[in-house]
């Protein structure tokens, strides 16, 4: 069973279902900030907004999600099914907000991380990215546009915007059409802070990456885990710009595909000139979610 937080379900709590995985909403943090924490507590709201999984009794493991994801929710869980394996999986980097969570969590059951290097500092175990299995083409798929394409979405974060910047000024130099997709947070009104950002439909964001020739990864971490663009770069065929220099150590890494900002001495021309190449196939499905929950099951 996997509990995750997707406002409103729109993102992706359908693929976990249609890869045959039960997902369970964890709503713990619908309403904003210290507002939603006092009524959490203190109010009858209580009982809908801190919702517990039934899990069948054939369900062996319960996978919970870092994302909004309080302490007290998987002590909680611990209490309510102490014979199940429970499993803590961040899908975001560790950092100065989630570490207090980390350092309770890890007393209660195990925790795991998708960044090799968060593995090392914070002694966590190791599970790669992950791709819908669903969501994979049977073949490689081709791009055929006559002006390249290049593609970003990300959230506003100073960090990586002068980074971001750079890169697509001068895709457009050589004359790539780039599309930007910027969301940032919303704090106008109550009804507004409460869905706290513009959502984009993954969907939508399927249909921008099959249509693009570059997908941009602009992390703002030159150490960071492997984000969903680079799992969409490897299986749709797309070449990958990056700021995220530990993308070198991964064995999908290939020059032909992807170009890593501050450690590449080609130019940017260069890159795109050169055709990709498709990852070998027993190393793209190392990353599709089907071979990640196994790897939940392997004994140190």
């Amino acid at each position: 069973m996997i509990v995750y937080y997707d406002s409103g379900g729109r993102l992706f709590t359908a693929y976990f279902k249609e890869n045959g995985q039960e997902c369970v909403q964890q709503l713990r943090y619908l309403l904003p900030g210290s507002i939603g924490r006092c009524l959490c507590r203190k109010t009858p709201l209580a009982l809908m907004l801190r919702r517990f999984p039934d899990v069948d009794p054939s369900d062996g493991r319960i996978i919970v999600f870092d994302t909004r994801t309080p302490a007290s929710y998987i002590e909680k869980l611990r209490h309510i099914y102490p014979e199940k394996e429970i499993v803590f999986w961040f899908w975001n980097p560790v950092n100065d907000n989630n570490r207090v969570i980390l350092d309770r969590v890890r007393k209660i059951v195990p925790v795991w991380s998708y960044s090799p290097d968060d593995c090392r500092q914070y002694d966590l175990k190791y599970n790669t990215q992950f791709y819908f299995d669903s969501l994979i083409p049977e073949q490689f798929p081709e791009t055929h546009n006559a002006v390249p394409k290049a593609f970003f979405l990300g959230r506003s974060k100073s960090a990586r915007a002068h980074v971001l910047d750079r890169i697509i000024s001068e895709l457009r130099e050589n004359g790539v059409e780039v599309e930007s997709i910027i969301t940032k947070p919303r704090h106008k009104d109550f009804r507004q802070q409460l869905f706290r950002e513009k959502l984009i439909p993954y969907s939508t964001v399927l249909e921008k990456t099959r249509n693009a020739d570059i997908l941009i990864d602009c992390y703002g971490r030159d150490r960071a885990g492997c984000s969903l663009r680079v799992m969409e770069a490897m299986f749709f065929g797309k070449k990958l710009i990056t700021d995220n220099l530990a993308l070198a150590e991964y064995d999908f890494y290939d020059s032909h595909n992807i170009y890593i900002t501050g450690k590449d001495n080609r130019s940017l021309k260069e890159f795109i000139e050169v055709p990709v190449r498709p990852v070998p196939e027993e190393i793209r499905n190392r990353y599709r979610f089907s071979a990640w929950l196994e790897r939940f099951s392997e004994k140190d």
